[in-house]
């Protein structure tokens, strides 16, 4: 980051429109840094454990499985994986008529 907190809080429109007038070279640098700053700053926040250093453990819970990297390759769908649930059940029974009474099992 090129620009500090306190720089950017002195920056406001009549500043770089007094800016822009007096010195256009300057307004133009200004412009290149504050780019090169948010660009910087939307890369940071963009990191997660897939595409930085970080540890994967460091995710927040909610985010465990947001990661952006490829599903493995092992045969299953992703929703069928070994360890996983599906989002339905099935009970299968059985029932049997006799003697007009009714058994389940």
């Amino acid at each position: 980051m090129h620009l500090k907190d306190h720089d950017l809080l002195q920056l406001d429109e009549e500043y770089i429109k007094k800016l822009g007038a007096n010195n256009p070279a300057a307004l133009t640098n200004l412009t290149t840094t504050l780019l090169d700053d948010l660009i910087e700053a939307r890369n940071r926040l963009n990191q997660n454990p897939s595409n930085s250093s970080r540890p994967s453990g460091s995710m927040p819970p909610w985010e465990l499985g947001k990661t952006e990297t490829e599903p493995p390759s092992d045969g299953y769908e992703p929703e069928k994986r070994r360890g996983q649930f599906s989002h339905c059940n099935v009970i299968l029974f059985q029932v049997t008529l006799c003697n007009d009474k009714t058994t389940a099992y």
